[in-house]
């Protein structure tokens, strides 16, 4: 193959690895092979590139950010029509910068975005995904046990 036509399918492939499963057009590594008439060589070749994990988390970024109207949406929803508290919080904080220490004369006059979240924000965060249909299974922690 020319070397115009591997670079194409090197980076159809990256995004296909970057988008989560649910959201694949393609539903696994073998149909793309089919699809892209390469071998499964040539895949896991790509997958040892220096470049491929960087090029993948690049382009899954891209993709969150893109998504990240459809997350806040969930979450604007489950705060007003449920009442949830901890959504109306996170809401208030992206949207508002609602409970931010203003630190623009400490940064030169940016703003610094917080950049911790706690394991209630990331709970709040998986949570949304899965009622977006983003997560298809609950994802139980390790130390958690399941009522059957």
């Amino acid at each position: 193959m020319p070397r115009q036509i591997l670079a194409a399918v090197y980076y159809e492939f990256v995004r296909f690895i970057a988008t989560p499963t649910p959201f694949r057009e393609i539903k696994d590594q073998k149909e793309f092979q089919q699809i892209y008439n390469v071998s499964h060589s040539t895949l896991a070749n790509y997958k040892r590139l220096p470049n491929f994990w960087g090029d993948v988390k690049r382009e899954f970024d891209q993709w969150a950010k893109e998504n990240t109207p459809n997350v806040m949406s969930a979450m604007m929803v489950k705060a007003i029509m449920q009442g949830d508290s901890r959504c109306a919080e996170i809401w208030l904080k992206y949207v508002e910068r609602f409970g931010m220490k203003d630190e623009s004369e400490n940064t030169g006059g940016q703003q610094q975005p917080e950049t911790q979240i706690t394991a209630e924000q990331q709970d709040l965060i998986m949570s949304a995904f899965g009622n977006f249909g983003v997560l298809t299974e609950p994802q139980n922690k390790p130390n958690e046990q399941t009522n059957v």
